[in-house]
């Protein structure tokens, strides 16, 4: 127990609680190791650590200080959790590795982490920033769901791996998620991924049920120049949107393979904006590029893939609420396949700006948005249900197989597609939406 100054150079430590540093404490560990069958280090005063590990079954650390923790170069290790914060101070960790759940558990508590590895789950309640790390994770959890990073307070993710496998057998409904958002999210140059890999693949049983998500946000979500990819599960979402609050998506690229179930970008609350965008769906059961249930979301510059799936495909769908694409291609293959499906009374599409300048474009093949569907069975353009369709600017065109551009099937119920006009009067060219059957 320290309360004054407390050097400790070169030294192994074996015990039940390591050591206590108390509040007028200063403790600096130099290529050291603490091996504690509770608590490595309680820390109330000023903590140094530089070169050494620390273990504890219960904490590797447990800080509850005002003051400053810096920990370089060491390796924080644990059973359970291998850092805890509940205090005020600052936490600064560089290059080092953390075997264990951290808990940055006090609203405020500012947690910095550079470089190095991160080996378990993570909670944030306080003001987290992780940059440059690798944040990988499998988890063998047979019974429940699982976070692999849950965020209540700020978080900040900067150039960071994160990864989440799960490879247990289990049937029942699970859900594994990379960032499960409540709180204020931002996310930089991230690669996340997602995998439930049990290893019988061919049991139906091991993967029904299998939820994944690469981010589940239900609080404000700023994304930019971030990756997302799953595989493996009954249903995989790369983004899903359930919040009241306004975010926006920038430049991301989203690959689902090998689901049941995909769904690129999901919207079921309120409203955000995706932009510049890569959706690519391919190689499971039923696929959905973009998705919404309920709100608002804006689409703008964004390219959606849908493909190789054995049943029916969507580049766009919407069950309620308005689903606006401004800008971009939709592209669906596949065998039964809808470049966009208004499905209901309550559901609003939105294709273009409703600007009224029309297009200036010679050739409606390349006039914005872009959609396709080009099917085996049946490949429609847009499919309407009972909800509204307000178009404004594009190309839409659906065929049972790939033929020369401008070229129109007649063996589907429904096609559509896009010609030009000039008016002399205003000197306008503006767009016409042809039905062909």
């Amino acid at each position: 127990e320290n309360n004054g100054v407390l050097n400790i150079n070169n030294v192994n430590i074996n015990a039940y609680i390591a050591i206590s540093n108390i509040l007028t404490g200063k403790l600096d560990i130099n290529d050291s190791n603490i091996n504690a069958t509770n608590q490595g280090i309680i820390n109330e005063g000023l903590l140094t650590i530089d070169s050494s590990t620390i273990f504890g079954t219960t904490y590797g650390i447990y800080s509850n200080s005002s003051r400053t923790d810096t920990i370089t170069n060491s390796t924080l290790a644990s059973t359970s959790t291998a850092f805890y914060k509940y205090n005020l101070g600052k936490t600064t960790m560089t290059n080092t590795t953390i075997n264990g759940q951290i808990h940055n558990n006090k609203t405020g508590a500012v947690l910095e982490i550079t470089g190095g590895t991160i080996n378990g789950l993570t909670n944030n309640v306080g003001n987290t920033t992780i940059k440059n790390a690798n944040i990988s994770y499998t988890s063998n959890i047979s019974n429940n769901h699982e976070n692999q990073i849950r965020n209540s307070g700020i978080l900040t993710l900067q150039e960071n791996t994160i990864y989440y496998k799960n490879i247990t057998f289990n049937t029942g409904g699970y859900q594994f998620v990379n960032i499960y958002n409540t709180g204020t999210l931002t996310s930089n140059d991230n690669e996340y991924k997602n995998e439930y890999n049990y290893s019988n693949t061919n049991n139906y049983n091991s993967y029904r049920y299998k939820i994944l998500y690469n981010i589940q946000n239900q609080g404000i979500l700023n994304s930019t120049n971030d990756s997302f990819e799953s595989f493996g599960g009954s249903t995989a979402y790369g983004i899903y949107n359930n919040s009241n609050n306004n975010s926006t998506v920038i430049n991301p690229t989203i690959k689902l393979h090998n689901n049941n179930n995909q769904y690129g970008f999901y919207n079921s609350s309120g409203k955000i904006n995706l932009e510049d965008g890569s959706i690519e769906i391919y190689s499971g059961s039923a696929g959905y590029g973009i998705y919404t249930s309920a709100g608002t979301p804006v689409i703008s510059g964004t390219t959606v893939n849908v493909h190789d799936n054995s049943s029916t495909s969507y580049g766009l769908y919407t069950q309620s609420g308005t689903l606006t694409y401004e800008s971009g291609t939709v592209s669906v293959r596949g065998n039964t396949v809808y470049g966009a499906y208004n499905n209901s009374t309550t559901a609003t599409l939105v294709l273009g700006i409703e600007d009224g300048r029309g297009t200036d474009a010679a050739d409606v093949s390349i006039t914005d948005p872009h959609i396709e569907a080009i099917g085996t069975s049946t490949g429609i353009g847009v499919r309407m249900g009972d909800g509204s369709f307000n178009y404004f600017d594009g190309y839409i065109t659906g065929s049972t197989s790939p033929r020369g551009q401008g070229d129109i099937t007649s063996k589907t119920d429904k096609n559509y597609q896009v010609v030009t006009k000039h008016n002399d009067e205003t000197g306008y060219d503006y767009c016409i939406l042809e039905f062909i059957k």
